[in-house]
């Protein structure tokens, strides 16, 4: 029912791509001049602000009373539009910042994704249709799971990127703490300005504030040599 809605009136995942591939790689472009990051910290960071909507948006979206479907349809629907958005994206401010890279978007990475996203979907749909006893034990479980795996998934970003934060420079940890900030910020007045209602305007600021750091990790890592990898990844 809710995404036969979004089909009639597609407003908050216009606004989710809007926000996630137009303003927020503008944004890191211009943050990035503001307070001069050496140029492949300033190419990781476009890249960041390029990826689509991820690591763990809707589990967000679950906990704080916002719209989990639409969250779900939301990163769906972007992680689509970054097989185009992403390479353009990073094509256009690798020129403007005048770094000439090959950069290679895991397009494998992208597909898993979505499987990811679409088959445990599928499988919780089939689950609440066929077995209402067990769909009611899962209910009272996911929220306190979800918390879990949020704080898993920070445990396990910090373990993964502790190596590549050894010598990491205070104005990319200034300038990276502002993204999550300023997608929220933008995604709610974007929300509020389509005066969208309260859950869903929670969802379009979660949704455009979380990327996928991962996505944007991987092109890092398949882009460049070992060394230079690693200090571009900082960003994410």
């Amino acid at each position: 029912e809710v995404l036969r809605g979004l089909l009639k009136r597609p407003v908050p995942l216009l606004l989710g791509v809007v926000g996630q591939f137009l303003v927020m790689p503008l944004y890191a472009y211009s943050l990035s001049r503001l307070v001069s990051l050496p140029k492949p910290l300033a190419l990781g960071l476009v890249i960041t602000c390029s990826a689509p909507g991820g690591g763990g948006g809707y589990l967000y979206s679950l906990l704080l009373g916002g719209d989990v479907t639409l969250a779900i349809s939301m990163t769906l629907v972007s992680t689509v539009v970054a097989a185009a958005a992403m390479p353009l994206s990073s094509a256009l401010y690798g020129y403007l910042l005048d770094v000439h890279a090959a950069l290679h978007v895991p397009f494998v990475k992208i597909l898993g994704t979505l499987l990811f996203i679409a088959i445990p979907i599928s499988l919780g749909m089939l689950v609440k249709l066929r077995l209402p006893a067990l769909t009611r034990v899962l209910l009272t479980l996911i929220r306190p799971f979800s918390f879990v795996l949020i704080v898993g998934g920070i445990f396990m970003a910090y373990q993964m990127g502790a190596s590549i934060l050894g010598n990491v420079r205070p104005q990319i940890v200034a300038a990276g703490v502002t993204v999550p900030l300023f997608g929220l910020a933008l995604g709610l007045c974007m929300a509020q300005g389509a005066k969208l209602p309260l859950a869903q305007r929670k969802t379009v600021g979660i949704e455009v504030g979380v990327q996928n750091s991962l996505l944007a990790l991987a092109v890092m890592q398949l882009s460049f040599r070992r060394a230079e990898a690693d200090y571009a990844s900082q960003a994410p």
